[in-house]
C-alpha cells in the first residue's frame, strides 16, 4: 500500500473552503495520521540537527510531530508542545501555518475513535521536556512525561501496531521513517 505524503506547498494555494473540504472528504484517512514540522525557531533547528545524524534523507528532518484526531465532528491537530498541548482544527492549521511540514497519511487501519480518545487523554498533561531531550540520546532515559512522537507511537501501539519500537526513545525523525516504510500489511519495508 502506498504512503501518501503531502508537503505544506500542496496546500498553499487552496482556499479555506477547499481546505475544509479536503479535511471532510479525507476524515477517516487523516485521523491517526501525523504532521511532521520544522521551522526557523532555534529549538526547532537544534532538534532537527541532532536528529539528522540518523536520518535516511537530510532533505526534511522534522523537529516536531502533531497527531490528527477527530473531535466534535472535525479533524484536529493535537500538538504536544511546551508548555501544554494544544488542539487546532486541521483546516485552520493548514490555512494559517508558516511552518514547513509534511503530512504522512496512514496506510493502515486504526480504530479512529480509540486513537482520538487515547491522544486526547493527554490534553491537560504538561510537556515532557526531558523526555524529548532523552529521545535523541542513546544512553539517557526519562520515563515520567511524554513528548510528541512518543504519544503518537504509543497510541498506535495501543492498537497492536509497531510494538517492536521503544516509544520513549522515538524522535520525530524516527516516527517519520517508521510510518514512511510501513507497508500497510503489518510489516516494515526496511
Amino acid at each position: 500500500m502506498v504512503v501518501h505524503v503531502h508537503s505544506n506547498t500542496a496546500f498553499e494555494n487552496m482556499t479555506k473552503d477547499q481546505l475544509t473540504q479536503f479535511c471532510q472528504l479525507r476524515e477517516f484517512e487523516l485521523v491517526g495520521s501525523a504532521v511532521f514540522v520544522k521551522n526557523k525557531a532555534f529549538v526547532s533547528k537544534v532538534i532537527s540537527w541532532v536528529c539528522s545524524g540518523k536520518a535516511e534523507s537530510k532533505d526534511f528532518v522534522p523537529s516536531h510531530v502533531g497527531s490528527l484526531i477527530l473531535a466534535g465532528g472535525h479533524v484536529y491537530l493535537f500538538d504536544m508542545k511546551p508548555p501544554r498541548p494544544t488542539l487546532t482544527r486541521f483546516d485552520e492549521y493548514l490555512a494559517t501555518t508558516k511552518d514547513e511540514f509534511i503530512l504522512v497519511m496512514r496506510n493502515f487501519y486504526v480504530n479512529t475513535e480509540r486513537f482520538s480518545l487515547d491522544i486526547l487523554k493527554r490534553l491537560n498533561k504538561p510537556y515532557g521536556y526531558l523526555s524529548a531531550i532523552q529521545s535523541a540520546f542513546k544512553y539517557m532515559f526519562w520515563g515520567f512525561k511524554e513528548h510528541c512522537s512518543e504519544i503518537h507511537l504509543k497510541a498506535l501501539q495501543d492498537q497492536g501496531l509497531f510494538k517492536e519500537y521503544d516509544a520513549n526513545k522515538t524522535t520525530p525523525e524516527d516516527l517519520k521513517e517508521i510510518l514512511l516504510h510501513f507497508d500497510g500489511l503489518g510489516a516494515n519495508k526496511k
